[in-house]
């Protein structure tokens, strides 16, 4: 490709992917709908608290290590790419699998050690295979798997009310169950990845340490502080209410945030044209014209479905939530307007991953992050979790504001 990308190809691809989303929003809704139906707000609290920790290692630790797998995989032979971030995975794991097992049997949680374990290794494993099919465009596999998992989380949601196991734990086995069934499934379903754990003398000749270390080590702190954009609002909520106001919150969170639904498929379909660039030898600046075309266009379209969510999110939260999640229903409109601003970054990151410029990422999410600890201490106390919601939104619109600064001066 010689030339910038100036136009968006609109195929069948990019109508699997946008299907696919709107299912798993459907089933998104009905998975929200039993839970607020038939969970309590302090087991839905109690379980974000623990959710949110373990997401932390899985943050910082394993998405830098995809992002890098799928930057290297246009440029490299695949199973050079594969084996080499299976074996950095891997150690990471054991590290994390060793915590875990030692606070199990410090705290008497020996069970949901067990659980949180085999949910993390199996969320890496399953963000790795959806990586894989990403990074070559394999459309249709990619939006088939997103659209059953959303499914069998769904199932496992109403086995779980079925059987009135509807504490904490019961979230927990459902986790457990949902992403260590679909790593099983990545594993066996894709002969590469399956190839990168046998014995390869060409293979295992090769060594990606050096690019990837220079492209993982500011993307570390960039994930510290995307962690705590994301989640350390419910610890301020916590300190300042209660277990019950952090479900509220989580709910309400989750219910907004189903607007980064409709950036997915636009992020799936402009990562490979983008990496074609990379490797035809294109400057950066060869994708702005078309991210910024997309960028513009997806903040003025989903605005104004933020814009009538927040008119109608009394109508909503009745509809998909229930009357005893009541204080949800405010806090979804402003997190509908947080993840517009942080989903329309991702647009413009898809250039920055995609030319491995992550050293200015890190600058923007570190403000990003401190504006919203700031922010939290000065509102959460007073206005609860209203005062935390209003706080992700304003560091969210920073952020971008910010990211768009980095990407037109990005050449």
């Amino acid at each position: 490709m010689g030339r910038a990308l100036t136009s968006w190809p609109i195929n069948r691809s990019l109508g699997l992917l946008v299907g696919a989303q709107g299912a798993t929003a459907l089933l998104g809704l009905v998975t929200g709908k039993l839970i607020a139906l038939y969970l309590s707000p302090d087991a839905v609290g109690n379980y974000n608290l623990g959710y949110v920790s373990l997401m932390l290692a899985n943050t910082v630790l394993i998405t830098p290590t995809l992002k890098s797998m799928r930057a290297l995989l246009p440029i490299a032979p695949t199973d050079a790419v594969l084996r080499f971030h299976l074996r950095v995975m891997l150690l990471v794991y054991a590290g994390l699998l060793t915590g875990i097992t030692v606070w199990g049997v410090l705290t008497a949680n020996s069970l949901l050690a067990a659980l949180a374990g085999l949910a993390l290794v199996g969320q890496g494993f399953y963000a790795l295979g959806l990586e894989y099919m990403n990074a070559l465009a394999r459309h249709r596999a990619f939006s088939r798997t997103q659209v059953l998992y959303s499914f069998v989380n769904a199932l496992l949601i109403v086995l779980l009310v079925v059987s009135n196991q509807r504490q904490q734990t019961g979230l927990w086995v459902v986790l457990a169950l949902l992403n260590g069934g679909f790593a099983v499934a990545m594993l066996m379903g894709l002969s590469p990845l399956r190839a990168a754990f046998r014995r390869n003398a060409d293979a295992d000749s090769i060594s990606y340490w050096n690019p990837f270390w220079a492209y993982v080590r500011p993307l570390l702190g960039s994930a510290v502080c995307a962690w705590v954009i994301n989640y350390v609002d419910r610890y301020f909520i916590e300190r300042y209410g209660s277990s019950a106001d952090v479900g509220y919150f989580s709910v309400g969170y989750s219910l907004g945030s189903k607007i980064v639904l409709l950036s997915m498929p636009v992020q799936a379909y402009l990562t490979p044209l983008v990496m074609q660039l990379k490797g035809g030898g294109q400057k950066p600046s060869s994708a702005n014209p078309l991210l910024l075309r997309v960028f513009w266009l997806y903040v003025l379209v989903v605005g104004v479905i933020c814009l009538l969510f927040f008119n109608l999110s009394a109508e909503v939260g009745t509809l998909v939530l229930s009357k005893s999640y009541e204080p949800a229903f405010r806090i979804a409109p402003v997190i509908a307007f947080a993840y517009l601003g942080m989903t329309a970054r991702y647009i413009l990151e898809v250039k920055l991953y995609a030319f491995s410029i992550t050293r200015p990422i890190f600058s923007c999410y570190l403000v990003g992050a401190i504006v919203n600890v700031l922010l939290n201490c000065a509102l959460t106390p007073a206005y609860g979790i209203w005062g935390a919601a209003l706080a992700t939104c304003l560091s969210a619109f920073c952020q971008s504001g910010l990211t768009l600064y980095v990407f037109l001066k990005t050449e």
